[in-house]
C-alpha cells in the first residue's frame, strides 16, 4: 500500500510539473496602408521663438507602388521617389535624386513620421529644429503632408 501511495504521489508531482507547450507567438507586419494614389496638399511652416513667420502650402499628387517607388505629381514638375516604412510603421523614408549643376546626382533621405496611418486618410510630419551660427535654438520649420484617396 506504502508503494501504491508513493507511486500515485510521484505521477501527481510528475504532471503538475509538466507545462503545456504554448503556441508560438506570430507577429505579423502591420499592413502597409500607404499604397495606392493620393490626393495630397503640403503644409510647411517656420517658426521663430514660437511665433509662426511663414506658411507655405502646396497641392500634390502621389502614386505609391507596392515596389516602394511612387510618382509626386505637381502643377510644375513629376518626381520619382522611393519610399520604405519602419519603425513599426510609425516612420516613413521618402528617398530622392536631386540633380546637381555638374550633371551628377546627390540622394537625399527625408525621414517623417506617420502621425495618421489609415487606408484612406495619411498625414506625415518632419520638425527641423533651426539653429544660428552660434547652435542656439532660433524656432522651427515644421513640413506636413496630408493625404486623402
Amino acid at each position: 500500500m506504502k508503494y501504491l501511495c508513493l507511486i500515485l504521489l510521484s505521477s501527481i508531482v510528475f504532471l503538475a510539473s509538466c507545462t503545456k507547450e504554448e503556441d508560438p507567438v506570430v507577429f505579423l507586419p502591420p499592413p502597409i496602408n500607404q499604397i495606392g494614389e493620393w490626393e495630397g496638399v503640403k503644409l510647411i511652416e517656420d517658426f521663430a521663438n514660437d511665433t509662426l513667420t511663414s506658411q507655405v502650402t502646396s497641392d500634390f499628387i502621389i502614386e505609391m507602388q507596392e515596389d516602394e517607388t511612387a510618382l509626386i505629381t505637381t502643377d510644375d514638375m513629376i518626381e520619382a521617389i522611393d519610399w520604405h516604412i519602419f519603425n513599426e510603421s510609425k516612420s516613413i523614408v521618402i528617398i530622392r535624386e536631386i540633380p546637381t549643376s555638374d550633371g551628377s546626382t546627390v540622394t537625399r533621405f527625408k525621414n517623417m513620421d506617420i502621425i495618421i496611418n489609415e487606408k484612406n486618410k495619411q498625414q506625415w510630419q518632419k520638425t527641423y529644429r533651426r539653429l544660428n551660427t552660434m547652435g542656439e535654438y532660433i524656432g522651427e520649420h515644421i513640413e506636413t503632408w496630408t493625404m486623402i484617396k
